[in-house]
């Protein structure tokens, strides 16, 4: 097993609510290591995209400690936070998030550009992933002119051009066909193999689930380590049979 990228360490997570406080994630421990794809279930509201957004620096956690790539998130500043996200991670939403006045290619070096990066290599890079998402033929067309699918590739392509250590994934097939939904989650996979990149990916789907290293459940605020799945277990039977058991 390579070595850990994310670890998160007791986190205590609250939304006020009038004048009281909802606790949505309660003493929440979990490792993820480089070149591994972990998956995470649980049931609408059992703060699966709490997780990711507490991982992804988009917020802050009440109390407990959370290491990306041995930065302690939990102690940087709102600017730091910011920029390192910009420099470190990628993050797939279930809604594409492009631009709908930009050519394929302009999204996918949108990060470029938002960084004022003028690295001769993004244009090997832009190569490399219009390549691999399998998007080179569409590189002239806007989003309009795509399918939901390509969009979600477009996406794909645009977070792992600047090859980014850590990968969140909420949903990523959630609006996409069966068929490119699997493309999808091959890519992803495939992603971890040749970049050895860490990915979290938050998902209701046992299909999508299958393609995980490991599988993690949520419930009550925590991770249940005794009910994860490692390699080898993460077929779509023993997914249900774990979700049944959970009540998920």
């Amino acid at each position: 097993m390579g070595e850990t990228t994310i670890s998160v360490k007791n986190v205590f997570k609250s939304y006020p609510v009038g004048d009281q406080r909802l606790p949505v994630l309660e003493g929440l421990s979990l490792d993820v290591h480089a070149s591994e794809l972990v998956a995470v279930m649980g049931r609408s509201g059992s703060g699966k995209s709490t997780l990711l957004n507490l991982i992804a620096a988009l917020e802050t956690i009440d109390s407990g400690e959370i290491y990306v790539k041995q930065h302690a998130l939990h102690q940087m500043s709102r600017r730091q936070r910011i920029l390192f996200r910009r420099d470190n991670l990628g993050i797939i939403y279930q809604f594409f998030n492009l631009v709908p006045s930009l050519t394929v290619e302009e999204n996918i070096l949108l990060p470029f550009l938002i960084a004022g990066d003028k690295n001769p290599a993004m244009k090997t890079r832009l190569e490399e992933v219009l390549e691999f998402t399998g998007m080179a033929s569409r590189r002239r067309h806007l989003p309009s002119q795509l399918s939901g699918g390509e969009m979600q590739l477009v996406s794909i392509a645009r977070t792992l051009i600047r090859q980014p250590g850590v990968i969140l994934a909420d949903e990523p097939t959630g609006n996409v066909n069966l068929e490119t939904g699997k493309l999808i989650m091959r890519k992803l996979q495939e992603s971890t193999r040749i970049s050895h990149a860490s990915i979290i990916l938050v998902t209701h789907s046992p299909e999508d689930a299958s393609w995980a290293d490991r599988i993690v459940f949520l419930k009550n605020g925590k991770i249940e380590p005794k009910f994860s799945l490692n390699k080898g277990e993460t077929d779509v039977f023993h997914i249900f049979r774990r979700l049944e058991e959970l009540g998920i």
